[in-house]
Parts: C-alpha cells; sequence; structure tokens
C-alpha cells in the first residue's frame, strides 16, 4: 500500500510539474511579446509620468498644510542653518582678532621695558587702534538676508 501511495503521489506531483512548465514556457513568450511591442514602451512612460505627477501633487500638499499650520519647512531648516554657519565664521574671524589684539599687548610692554622711547609706544598704540578699527567694521556687518520662520499659529 505504501508503494502506490508514493507512485500515485509522484505521478500528481509531476502532473503539476508538467502544467507549471507548460504554464511558465507560455508565459514567458507572452511577456517577452508584450515587451517587445512599442505599446508596452509607451504604457511604462506614462506610468512613470503619472508617478511623478502624483508625487509632486503630494509634495505640494503637504507643503500647503505644514504652511496653513505654520510649521517650519524644509526650506527654513536649510536658511537658519546657514545663518549659523555665517555666525560661526564670523565669531572663528572675531576670536581671531582678539588673540591678535592680545599679542600685541603682550608685546607692548617688553618694548617698554627695553627704553621706554615716547615714539616706539606711539607707533604701538597706532597699530593696537587699527587692529581695533579693522575688527569693527567685521562686527558690524549686516545681518544675513535669511529669515525667522513664523512660529505663531493662527486662533482656530
Amino acid at each position: 500500500m505504501a508503494d502506490k501511495r508514493t507512485e500515485g503521489e509522484t505521478y500528481y506531483l509531476n502532473y503539476f510539474k508538467k502544467l507549471y512548465e507548460s504554464w511558465e514556457k507560455s508565459m514567458s513568450n507572452a511577456l517577452e511579446l508584450w515587451l517587445k511591442s512599442p505599446a508596452s514602451a509607451a504604457s511604462a512612460q506614462s506610468a512613470v509620468k503619472k508617478a511623478q505627477e502624483f508625487k509632486d501633487y503630494m509634495y505640494e500638499i503637504m507643503e500647503r498644510t505644514l504652511k496653513n499650520k505654520y510649521l517650519p519647512m524644509k526650506n527654513d531648516f536649510d536658511r537658519i542653518a546657514e545663518s549659523l554657519d555665517n555666525l560661526e565664521d564670523k565669531l572663528s574671524r572675531l576670536s581671531e582678532r582678539i588673540e591678535d589684539i592680545e599679542t600685541l599687548k603682550v608685546k607692548e610692554p617688553a618694548k617698554k621695558s627695553r627704553k621706554g622711547s615716547k615714539s616706539t609706544e606711539a607707533k604701538t598704540a597706532k597699530k593696537t587702534k587699527a587692529n581695533l578699527e579693522q575688527a569693527k567694521p567685521a562686527a558690524a556687518k549686516p545681518k544675513s538676508k535669511a529669515k525667522t520662520p513664523k512660529t505663531r499659529r493662527k486662533s482656530e
């Protein structure tokens, strides 16, 4: 009895295997014909175009929703990051100038102790004053054009 079952199962499985192979062959032929036809290329292009249009539409809806809720958007964060970068650059330039001024002040007492001539002291004072004036315009530059995002919400 066990042998008959095995033979029956084998026959049954072979039947489905042959059925699957014939289906696979006919489907591959049909798919190959469809992919080679110009209609399939046109439909694929149309599908890609519609997908892009839908993506753009969804982005527009999200942008409008965020604007109405006064939530910051990506470009707001980009502007803030740019402003922070500019501030960091200005701060580093100012700290370098401060260090230069401090080194000039350290050198100034050493020159005084040598001879104490008034002309040398006057020259050093002029250099220090020039460096200070040079540092002021950098600090007084106008603020960047980045606008801060609105944080208030409309009353509902």
